[in-house]
């Protein structure tokens, strides 16, 4: 009778050591790994014809690893150009998520999240996709409404016909014969 007493104190000991552990493991907070994303929180106006006129474009990255940054765009003439912060292509994140850059005024803008050794193109017909590098991407309209652009002008030299448009990102000139 004594040899079952004991049993079944020690079956009742490991049954309560048992729950302990099942409601410590339980409480335990897991590692998440949340999806990165960006999300503007201040947009500049939309004027592709604003010739060095700079306003702030800000925002948030949730989700985003150490040593990730932020790379922002503008588009202007159908094209994406590549925004510089003192030179560097690369806007740094806060600890709480938060970013902040002078930037171009463009019709749209764009940010991307990538990591510390990816190369921006400095100029692009569409933007990079999520992969080799970049993690998220968030495009938005200029605030206020879009102006219209103006049409190519033609031009005629010694037989031949050329469209000349203004782009703000970088001059260029098509060409038809």
């Amino acid at each position: 009778m004594r040899l079952c007493r004991t049993i079944v104190a020690r079956g009742k000991s490991l049954s309560v050591l048992a729950a302990v552990c099942l409601v410590l493991g339980a409480c335990h907070s897991q590692p998440t790994t949340s999806t990165p994303a960006l999300a503007f929180s201040k947009v500049p106006q939309s004027d592709p014809e604003a010739r060095n006129k700079n306003a702030t474009v800000e925002g948030r990255a949730t989700g985003f690893r150490p040593g990730q940054r932020i790379v922002l765009y503008i588009k202007s003439d159908g094209r994406w150009g590549l925004q510089r912060s003192f030179g560097q292509p690369f806007t740094k994140i806060a600890n709480n998520g938060r970013w902040s850059s002078s930037s171009d005024l463009g019709t749209e803008y764009a940010a991307l999240l990538v990591d510390s050794n990816y190369n921006p193109p400095e100029l692009t017909e569409a933007l990079p996709i999520v992969g080799s590098g970049v993690a998220a991407v968030a495009m938005v309209k200029g605030a206020g409404p879009e102006p219209e652009l103006p049409s190519p002008k033609k031009l005629s030299f010694s037989g031949y016909e050329r469209s000349v448009a203004s782009d703000h990102a970088a001059r260029r000139t098509t060409g038809t014969v």
